[in-house]
């Protein structure tokens, strides 16, 4: 099983392209040097004292605008706030898929429901051992 370095950042406002998906994300600024392969996976995020799982997606959004910046942005499972301009850490916890551009909106969002779906089973087969 591959191991991944925990980091931290800041969370910054973005495109809202994820919100209006509904999936909100938190996007966060790092170091590119401290971070993943591009991909997608599963992640524990620590902000402030509470922890939290989500789905991560690092690289450079593919399905919207080719040869962007590097991206990490973070669904959380199950809970929303107002977290802008808070320090958070992150522990990739296991490695879901690569990334790829998608033919439409839609196929995206399916998508994503497939890896949320895929975490949820993940961390509660995790939670019973």
């Amino acid at each position: 099983m591959e191991t991944y370095n925990t980091f931290s950042g800041i969370v910054i406002h973005g495109s809202k392209i994820g919100r209006t998906m509904g999936f909100p994300t938190l996007n966060i600024t790092v170091k590119q040097g401290n971070i993943p392969k591009d991909g997608v996976y599963i992640v524990s995020v620590l902000i402030g004292d509470e922890h939290y799982f989500g789905i991560m997606s690092i690289g450079n959004r593919p399905t919207f605008k080719e040869n962007e910046n590097k991206t990490v942005e973070i669904h959380l499972l199950d809970v929303t706030g107002d977290w802008y301009n808070t320090y958070v850490n992150v522990n990739p916890l296991t490695f879901i898929r690569s990334n790829e551009k998608f033919n439409s909106i839609d196929a995206l969002k399916s998508q994503i429901e497939k890896d949320k779906h895929f975490a949820q089973n993940y961390l509660a087969s995790r939670s019973r051992k």
